[in-house]
């Protein structure tokens, strides 16, 4: 079984090629591990946090730089369980609102998220799925 945690350079392309001004929402889908899985070294390494508790502070200083870029919470959830395609367990699936697909792009890229925050959610997550999707109808108010 293949585990999907970071993007690979091929789907940063394509999200690339594609229209950076236009809102979009991400279709976010996360498995967490049992115990996060922080590099050797880091701080938080050894420290005994649940995936769960990793990624509550990934959550922690991710909220300011989505406030920034006025990106929203379009959707939350979690999922219960698979009417239509394979049987996968998901702990949390939620939609962002992004006024434009670049400034996902920028967050994702900057510097501080990088180095700072991003480790959070790499030591939380087992699986995911992070999907860009054309946003058809009304922005989220």
């Amino acid at each position: 079984m293949t585990n999907y945690i970071n993007p690979t350079k091929e789907q940063i392309e394509k999200f690339n090629a594609l229209d950076l001004k236009e809102p979009i929402l991400m279709l976010n889908m996360l498995k967490f591990r049992e115990l996060a899985d922080y590099p050797e070294g880091s701080p938080w390494a050894g420290k005994g946090l649940t995936g769960a508790e990793a990624y509550a502070e990934y959550g922690k200083l991710i909220a300011p730089m989505l406030e920034k870029i006025g990106a929203k919470m379009a959707v939350f959830g979690v999922a219960e369980t698979t009417l239509i395609g394979p049987d996968e367990a998901w702990d949390e699936v939620f939609m962002m609102h992004y006024p434009a697909a670049g400034l996902f792009l920028e967050m994702a890229t900057d510097k501080d998220y990088v180095e700072k925050v991003q480790i959070h959610r790499t030591a939380a997550v087992e699986d995911s799925r992070l999907i860009r999707v054309k946003q058809m109808g009304s922005p989220v108010g």
